[in-house]
């Protein structure tokens, strides 16, 4: 979606370049959450981003008591996303590997953190997803998806909450 993608393309750039996507959350309506993707990923990047901004919503949504800094939320998206994929039959891939080193510092960050209630809160959604996946996708059962019209890229950055 065109919007999707201008409102991605406003977001500020890291070192690792355009974000490929975001979770976002109403801060009026914490119900209202949205994963946004840019439309240009290949099918194994959606995926792979999907995951990632997944672990975003279920580790950092504004119901979570955590507040940690950026790097460690970085870090603990991406090792979820790697466990997740890993479970598909994705190689996460080396990029994924440096999206780790990169945001934890080689995981230099961790140090002085509470290391346990990080990796353990990781591991924990990377196991919810892979467990909710495994359930409905072995079962053959088809569900009804529905799709919301995606907001104006200006009506998304009042939900932002980064």
């Amino acid at each position: 979606d065109k919007d999707v993608d201008e409102h991605l393309a406003k977001q500020p750039v890291t070192w690792q370049g355009q974000a490929k996507g975001a979770f976002t959350q109403s801060k009026s309506d914490p119900t209202k959450k949205y994963i946004l993707l840019r439309s240009d990923l290949t099918p194994t990047d959606k995926i792979q981003t999907l995951a990632h901004e997944v672990a975003h919503a279920k580790l950092h949504g504004l119901q979570s008591k955590n507040n940690w800094p950026k790097a460690i939320k970085e870090t603990q998206a991406e090792l979820s996303s790697y466990v997740i994929t890993k479970s598909l039959g994705i190689e996460p891939g080396e990029k994924s590997v440096a999206y780790i080193a990169g945001w934890s510092d080689k995981l230099k960050k961790l140090a002085g953190q509470d290391t346990g209630k990080i990796l353990n809160q990781a591991l924990q959604a990377s196991t919810d997803v892979t467990s909710y996946l495994s359930n409905n996708l072995n079962k053959g059962t088809l569900k009804q998806v529905t799709t919301k019209k995606f907001l104006k890229a200006d009506q998304l950055l009042s939900l932002i909450h980064i």
